[in-house]
């Protein structure tokens, strides 16, 4: 991430905050990967959830949850492993 923020820097762009999500990985469902990666792919293998509805959308809300409280607590740079960088041009 650190390259990341160097880079937009360099550019001209300044960071006005860095949300943290995902705090359960890899956890798939029915072909979307509901938790952990993004729909851009990346993970190969076995599906590793059941894929029933309720379930799926009770690990989602799950995830949701464990993210936000990481957050508030000011630990989601140690336990979520994915970022999104919101900068705006200077």
């Amino acid at each position: 991430m650190q390259v990341a923020l160097a880079t937009l820097a360099q550019y001209g762009f300044e960071v006005q905050r860095v949300k943290y999500y995902e705090v359960i990985g890899l956890a798939l469902s029915g072909g979307y990967e509901v938790i952990g990666l993004a729909l851009s792919g990346g993970y190969v293998g076995h599906q590793l959830i059941p894929n029933l509805v309720l379930f799926n959308q009770l690990i989602a809300a799950l995830n949701a949850a464990l993210s936000w409280s990481v957050n508030s607590l000011d630990l989601g740079r140690w336990l979520c492993w994915r970022y999104m960088i919101c900068a705006t041009r200077r």
